[in-house]
């Protein structure tokens, strides 16, 4: 099962440079609707995803569970209702407080699954690495707006308009492939669509999903305000 059949594609000749692009570890929200589970000789345990990307994995274990450096196990991953299993390698280990921290290694996994793994970590990475743009690069056009932007990684981009008057944020939008997700402080909904193609409901619901995952996973340089003022457009997992 996929995590976004009709946004976000690649085939497998792209895979290898999108596994790449996403190698670097991203922390995951608490927020975020991420289960994970160990299977250990069979025997399957519940365990906490600190931090993930395409090559691993972090977790958190209870001190129950007898794991060592060099087992190979498999992690299962429940994002939504998308479920997949990946072959693992316990690479090391850590005792921590209460239970262990063990870092696994992922890379022994077929293309379905990996493109799987690619696609749950796009929205996350797509938030985690925004960066501000120069202000000199970003044209005015508004003279009681002012206009700031930010840049990800995927080539992603979220532009906010902040009032001259008072700083306050008037409103954003987000530029992602063709497609784009934008809003104003005064219809407090979010308008989902296409810049290219004919919107259709399968889009806007992926485009929801893809909204949802940015907004929980923004790096600690985004202003407090504008975190806030995103949180307002996320709505629940599933609809």
């Amino acid at each position: 099962m996929e995590f976004f059949k009709r946004i976000l594609g690649f085939d497998e000749k792209t895979l290898a440079r999108e596994e790449q692009r996403l190698s670097q570890r991203f922390t995951i929200s608490p927020l975020a609707p991420l289960s994970a589970r160990l299977q250990v000789s069979g025997i399957d345990y519940p365990v906490t995803l600190r931090d993930l990307s395409t090559l691993g994995a972090g977790i958190h274990v209870d001190s129950f569970i007898d794991l060592h450096q060099g087992l190979n196990c498999q992690i299962s991953l429940q994002a939504e209702s998308v479920a997949f299993s990946l072959n693992a390698n316990v690479a090391r280990i850590i005792s921590a407080s209460s239970g262990s921290i063990a870092g696994l290694d992922l890379t022994d996994n077929e293309y379905d699954v990996r493109r799987c793994l690619v696609q749950l970590l796009e929205p996350i990475s797509m938030g985690a690495t925004l960066k501000r743009v120069d202000p000199e690069a970003v044209s005015q056009t508004e003279s009681d707006l002012i206009a700031l932007r930010y840049y990800s990684s995927q080539s992603s981009t979220l532009t906010v308009w902040r009032r001259t008057s008072d700083d306050s944020i008037n409103g954003f939008e987000i530029h992602i492939q063709d497609y784009f997700i934008r809003s104003t402080a005064q219809a407090k909904s979010a308008d989902f669509g296409s810049l290219t193609l004919r919107q259709n409901d399968e889009e806007t619901q992926e485009l929801r999903r893809l909204f949802n995952w940015i907004a929980l996973h923004l790096p600690p340089q985004i202003p407090d305000d504008l975190s806030d003022f995103l949180q307002r457009y996320r709505t629940d997992f599933g609809t």
